[in-house]
């Protein structure tokens, strides 16, 4: 196998736009996509390398984990060790503190995929608090060459003539059962490596020899509609669609039409340009130092990252990976390449289980280590509210509300009038969904309807999500125009391009003799309210809260209420009532206790203490 100038800039296209996702460039909608290219291109030339030993009779699995160890286990370890020692400063928490020390003990053993799918959503806000997050695709890597070396050897001794047609038939395997189980569990599909695979299958099929032979113009065609699928799925994928099976096909194609037909073409000369082809020689440094250095960053100063921040932290990526990629990786896996294949892997193996040892006792004895105040404790709990009785007890209504896409509101349990009460429905997302028990609570004698769906505003195309479209027309042509509503609760995570759409709705809902009140958005925190109070109170500076506001929502709350008044709805501004200066918002009770307990969700007494000047309904 030669080597590919064009895919070593096709690793710069694959590094740069995670990078800047996670460095908060909104453009780079689909930026996590860079992860799928770097699939395919590690399937191909992993798959490349196998085959072209196999044929000449060559292939030893012992030599294939010693380039498999040489490339990964120094540069892994390094990292982790690094941010081991600015996690206690940074994160201050003892839980916090834990939690990375197992996770990097999941890292460190090379299954932090199947850690992070048992804790965390990768498109969550909480995830943003994880500065091993991204090792998640390692494991995914490293757990196919596990398997995928032996599947080879079988497949190339007993069926030589099939193996293109084995390999598809395992890459269609795995795509179809990813498209399956997201529905109702979509996490596993995003981290789990049989869901996965096909991606990994989509470059060992090239390797295969898979592509078609076609002509010069036909490969100019090719390699121009890759890139174009790799840049529109950049730009273009969301986080809520099914991903990756089936929208990850995108990336994917797009890669493996570069990879079939890019060289020598004009797309493939631009991908081999010097600056292209050196960032893709760091890029696997880049991808590991760029997350931690992002979220430790954003964990100690709070607010969203501005222009200035952005490129100061990719600056310091670059620095780093280049610091870590000539002083470490290549020096480790040029002394690696010297030893014996039973020598690195014993190294390999050992190291290993050296850092996986360490990182569990770490984490283990992190409450005895590390310590901070009684205060700063109790307020650190609030991030764990949703699991307390009493965060379940605020969910007694959660059965009318849809929290996964595939799901569908039930009218019969959750849009019954009574003849004999007043019949209120409270409409909206999850920023609805938080005051149900606040309100039935404080006016027991309504009937309360709900109607909430998660990341789905009250107002008529405002998410295309299918579960959303269909509680929206439900409410708007069926609830609101045949059944006995007296009022309806307008609640959202408002955003400024709601306003047209929310003015129609309001006077929709006027038309019908329905009142309409708008509950206004909540201050949020740019991080999880009961960790930044914990770390504010731990540093004598309760106050520094103030720094983690979203500076966006006063604007907003003031765009709502011109909307709702100007319509005719009653508003009520949560955010008046929190932030009465307009400057400072106090989410603390007077004895210290949370009332958000995560960005911007409210418990039950917050929940209660915000809408206590409200109107009744």
């Amino acid at each position: 196998m030669h080597h590919r100038k064009d895919i070593d800039g096709l690793r710069s296209v694959a590094v740069l736009p995670i990078m800047l996702f996670h460095a908060g460039v909104d453009l780079l909608r689909g930026g996590y996509t860079g992860v799928d290219i770097f699939f395919v291109i590690s399937g191909f030339l992993i798959t490349s390398i196998i085959l072209g030993e196999l044929d000449d009779s060559k292939f030893s699995i012992m030599n294939f984990y010693k380039r498999r160890i040489a490339r990964i286990i120094p540069a892994v370890m390094f990292v982790i060790i690094t941010f081991g020692f600015l996690v206690g400063p940074v994160l201050v928490l003892p839980s916090e503190i834990s939690e990375y020390f197992y996770s990097a003990a999941a890292a460190s053993g090379f299954a932090s995929n199947i850690y992070f799918w048992s804790q965390v959503d990768y498109f969550a806000r909480a995830a943003e608090s994880r500065p091993l997050l991204h090792t998640w695709s390692l494991g995914v890597e490293e757990q196919f060459y596990v398997f995928f070396p032996f599947i080879l050897m079988i497949v190339n001794k007993l069926f030589p003539d099939r193996r293109v047609s084995i390999i598809l038939m395992l890459s269609i395997v795995s795509l179809v059962a990813g498209v399956l189980v997201h529905r109702e569990f979509p996490a596993a599909d995003f981290y789990l490596l049989p869901f996965r695979a096909w991606e990994l299958f989509i470059g060992a099929l090239l390797a295969l020899g898979a592509a078609p032979k076609i002509g010069p113009r036909a490969s100019e065609a090719a390699a121009l509609a890759g890139a174009g699928l790799i840049v529109a799925s950049i730009f273009l994928l969301v986080s809520w669609l099914p991903f990756p099976s089936p929208f990850a096909l995108a990336p994917c194609m797009g890669t493996a039409l570069l990879i079939a037909y890019g060289e020598g073409t004009r797309v493939g000369r631009a991908l081999s340009i010097a600056p292209l082809r050196w960032i893709g020689l760091v890029s696997f440094a880049l991808y590991l130092w760029h997350w931690p250095i992002i979220t430790l960053y954003r964990e100690a100063t709070g607010g969203e990252l501005d222009a200035l921040e952005t490129i100061g932290l990719v600056a310091a990526s670059f620095v780093a990976a280049t610091v870590s990629y000539y002083l470490v990786e290549q020096p480790a896996r040029e002394a690696i390449r010297r030893w014996s294949a039973r020598k690195a892997v014993a190294f390999g193996a050992g190291a290993s289980v050296l850092m996986v040892t360490t990182c569990l006792i770490l984490a283990f004895t992190a409450e005895k280590i590390w310590h901070v105040s009684p205060a700063a404790e109790r307020a650190g709990r609030y991030q764990h509210y949703k699991s307390w009785e009493v965060g379940r007890e605020q969910d007694i209504s959660s059965a009318c509300f849809i929290e996964f896409a595939s799901e569908f509101l039930d009218k019969s349990q959750c849009l019954t009038s009574a003849p004999d009460k007043r019949n209120v429905l409270l409409f909206g997302d999850s920023h609805a969904e938080m005051y149900g028990a606040a309100l039935r609570k404080a006016h027991p004698e309504i009937n309360w309807l709900q109607a909430t769906h998660f990341g789905c505003p009250p107002v008529r195309d405002g998410w295309s999500n299918p579960g959303c479209l269909a509680m929206v027309n439900m409410v708007l042509d069926e609830v609101a125009v045949r059944d006995r509503i007296d009022g309806i609760v307008l609640a959202d995570r408002w955003r400024p391009d709601l306003m047209p759409k929310l003015e129609a709705t309001i006077a929709l809902l006027k038309s019908k003799n329905i009142q309409v009140t708008v509950i206004g958005p909540v201050p949020e925190y740019q991080g999880t309210f009961p960790v930044i109070l914990a770390r504010a109170i731990e540093s004598g500076k309760p106050e520094s809260v103030q720094a983690f506001l979203s500076p966006h929502v006063q604007a907003t709350d003031r765009s709502v209420r011109a909307v709702a008044e100007r319509s005719g709805a009653i508003y009520y501004s949560v955010y008046e009532t929190l932030c009465p200066t307009g400057r400072a918002c106090n989410s603390v009770e007077p004895d210290g206790t949370p009332m958000v307990f995560d960005y911007g969700h409210l418990t039950l007494d917050g929940a209660s203490h915000a809408i206590r000047g409200m109107k009744k309904p």
